[in-house]
């Protein structure tokens, strides 16, 4: 790793601050979305029940970027020749990009909510949602699979294995397929009916569900991985890097089908009607 010329302790110090930068935006994003709910101006509960699905992701990026703010801090505290770092910073990037996403996802359901919440049609709200949602499909989605293609070149440095071998192989393919197949699905999908009404609200409550699920899940593997590996020149073992690839091309793909299915579908209004009547196993509302 030294001879490559790249610190991983070191840069895990930047990524841990840029985390701890972007879960003070999805901090904020909550705070503005909770004013609007509580505000008096906000009382109404046909304009506040949409602002629910962005306000659950915001919850579940804000602790995933804080999760990956912790595990980058726990790889700028290790030394900077031991090998065991390549392995780590593969699951901590894995977590990093997850929660980055849907951090972009969040702020395309707090504009389809705006738009679902009027009482006209917005098209300017409508276009701005659809072209977020056509960024984190076809752009971001697979610039996260290449931020986790530099952490691929860290193991084979560290492992010493040759500058092109089977797992490169394995990344370059499973890239290509998540850019054609997520491209071609979501472009199919955009032509065709969305979710609306109650299947929406529980393919968003799912989404939600799941993602929190995988965040946590990172982080548990991060910390069991860090236990196992508890001397400095240990590596990670091979399925490390290949489960890291597998699980992110599934859950891209996954994600891009997401995305087409629940963009609001146009001059619909009645998804604002079915988070009402979602209820709270203790009585009332649930309004996460």
């Amino acid at each position: 790793m030294e001879e490559a010329g790249y610190n991983i302790a070191e840069i895990a110090s930047l990524y841990s601050q840029l985390a701890g930068v972007l879960s003070g935006f999805a901090f904020t994003g909550l705070l503005l979305l909770l004013t609007a709910r509580l505000s008096p101006a906000g009382s109404s509960t046909h304009e506040t029940t949409p602002l629910v699905p962005p306000t659950r992701f915001l919850i579940v990026s804000f602790v995933g970027l804080l999760i990956s703010s912790l595990t980058y801090a726990a790889l700028a505290g290790d030394v900077p020749k031991s090998r065991r770092l390549a392995s780590l910073e593969l699951v901590a990037g894995l977590g990093f990009a997850a929660s980055g996403l849907l951090l972009f996802y969040a702020i395309a359901l707090t504009f389809d909510s705006l738009s679902i919440a009027s009482e006209r049609v917005n098209f300017a709200l409508d276009s701005v949602g659809s072209f977020i949602r056509l960024i984190l499909a076809t752009i971001l989605t697979p610039l996260m699979f290449f931020f986790l293609y530099l952490g691929i070149q860290d193991y084979n440095i560290a492992t010493q294995r040759k500058a092109i071998g089977a797992l490169d192989i394995t990344a370059w393919a499973l890239i290509l397929l998540q850019i054609i197949i997520g491209t071609t699905v979501y472009l199919r999908l955009s032509g065709k009916k969305s979710l609306t009404g109650k299947k929406r609200e529980k393919s968003l409550r799912m989404a939600a569900s799941f993602a929190l699920s995988l965040i946590i899940g990172v982080g548990i593997w991060f910390a069991s991985l860090a236990a196992l590996l508890y001397d400095a020149t240990m590596t990670g073992p091979l399925f490390v890097p290949y489960l890291v690839l597998f699980v992110s091309f599934l859950s891209a793909n996954s994600f891009v089908y997401h995305l087409a299915r629940t963009r609001p579908a146009p001059n619909d209004r009645v998804n604002r009607e079915l988070i009402e009547e979602t209820e709270w196993p203790y009585g009332g509302r649930s309004y996460f």
